[in-house]
């Protein structure tokens, strides 16, 4: 399928009273605004710090590194149980 644009508007009011208004069609992340490994590194850390207790950044790493090799990893299995420990 088609991927569609993700449009959003954002309008800022300075302290002077200005508005300054920008407008992104495709957010970071998108297939056409992608991260890169960095970012979505960044982004995992993030997104699994409420749970930090179950998954320790050498976890992570590793899910990382499993991830940006994934066309050559024998066993997805293995992602999946440094995924649900």
């Amino acid at each position: 399928g088609r991927i569609m644009p993700m449009p959003t508007t954002v309008d800022i009011k300075t302290a002077s009273g200005r508005v300054v208004t920008r407008r992104c069609d495709y957010p970071r992340g998108h297939p056409k605004n992608p991260m890169d490994w960095e970012e979505l590194e960044a982004k995992l850390f993030d997104c699994t710090r409420p749970v930090r207790h179950k998954y320790d950044k050498g976890r992570l790493s590793e899910v990382i590194s499993m991830v940006k090799e994934l066309d050559r990893v024998r066993d997805v299995g293995a992602l999946a149980k440094l995924l649900c420990p």
